[in-house]
């Protein structure tokens, strides 16, 4: 009877996690120096990173972030600049126009993170840098507003209790692109056609929780929700042992918005996309299944965002597992 209650625990507790265990690719990855030729910078990454680009248009900023998964560690390479003024756009509110004050926000954005000021106007190369640090970063803000009109940011993302090189990372950049792989686009994700809605299943297995919200924009979808958590399994009523498993949840690094395609916006169509996400193990992201669909290549966009969701995956007793979450790309038009 112990047995059994034990057992039917254990089920229980995977049904609820949604995860299954699949270690990362054990080679360890090589390091090599990579390149972005517009921007005059090249450092060093263990492999070809994934790219999100976003305009800012009523405080004249753009950014590049680059992100690679690694070794259980995100690394972040961000290039954050004035808009050149010969982009056209309306924007609701005043605009802010980009200069130091741009930057001080941004400072004061992740001085009210949590974070700890570790170093305040050290030099690299000659620039201005300020280091931030949490439990689960490190960030270094690089300023080139007088300069080049623009600050470039590199970071860390780790669990909670891990202690990454991040010098290795910093102390690689350079800026100068004369050597090393260019980057370019980056990684292109494989969006292949939309899967089916899934069968419901019989009885009804408990999944990751959702709390979905929705959001706005003209020409774009926001994503939002949520996965499994900490768990732990411990013994029945009754059971002769003790066995505490330690989970550390998956977490979002970056998760881009879904763009509006010219046919939807002229049908004005609006609405949610609702998908079901597999983050793996190995950082990428697996299968993508539609819940709720829209016309208009809506569904196809809130898939390619989908496939671009920077995370770090889920650990038990510190084995990165897979895990299936919902996101929810909400259009709307205003």
């Amino acid at each position: 009877m112990k047995i059994l209650l034990l057992s039917i625990v254990t089920i229980i507790l995977i049904n609820t996690a949604s995860y299954s265990q699949a270690p990362e690719n054990s080679a360890p990855p090589v390091w090599e120096r990579y390149r972005v030729a517009a921007d005059g910078v090249s450092l060093m990454l263990p492999k070809m990173p994934v790219r999100q680009d976003e305009t800012n248009r009523c405080a004249e900023l753009r950014s590049s972030r680059f992100y690679v998964f690694a070794e259980g560690v995100v690394y972040e390479f961000g290039v954050y600049e004035k808009l050149p003024k010969n982009v056209g756009y309306k924007c609701e509110v005043t605009v802010t126009p980009f200069g130091p004050e741009t930057l001080r926000k941004r400072l004061d954005e992740l001085a009210q993170s949590n974070a700890e000021v570790l170093e305040q106007k050290t030099k690299i190369d000659g620039r201005e840098a300020i280091r931030f640090a949490s439990d689960k970063w490190t960030r270094v803000v690089i300023s080139e507003v007088d300069k080049r009109e623009r600050w470039i940011e590199l970071a860390v993302h780790h669990y909670p209790g891990d202690t990454p090189d991040f010098d290795k990372f910093l102390k690689s950049i350079e800026f100068s692109a004369k050597s090393g792989k260019e980057i370019g686009d980056g990684v292109i994700p494989v969006v292949s056609a939309p899967m089916p809605k899934p069968a419901p299943a019989t009885p009804p297995v408990q999944s990751a929780p959702t709390n979905a919200t929705s959001g706005s924009g003209s020409g774009s979808g926001s994503g939002n929700g949520s996965g499994s958590g900490f768990s732990t399994l411990g013994n029945a009523p009754g059971s002769a042992s003790t066995t505490a498993v330690k989970s550390d949840p998956y977490r979002t690094i970056s998760q881009p918005k879904a763009r509006y395609t010219e046919v939807a916006r002229k049908a004005e169509v609006q609405g949610a996309v609702r998908l079901k996400i597999t983050l793996l193990a190995n950082g990428n992201v697996g299968s993508v299944v539609t819940v709720t669909e829209l016309p208009g290549g809506l569904t196809e966009k809130a898939i390619e965002a989908a496939k671009r969701i920077v995370f770090l995956p889920k650990r038990v007793n510190g084995i990165p597992v897979s895990v299936v979450v919902t996101r929810e790309y909400t259009f709307t038009l205003y």
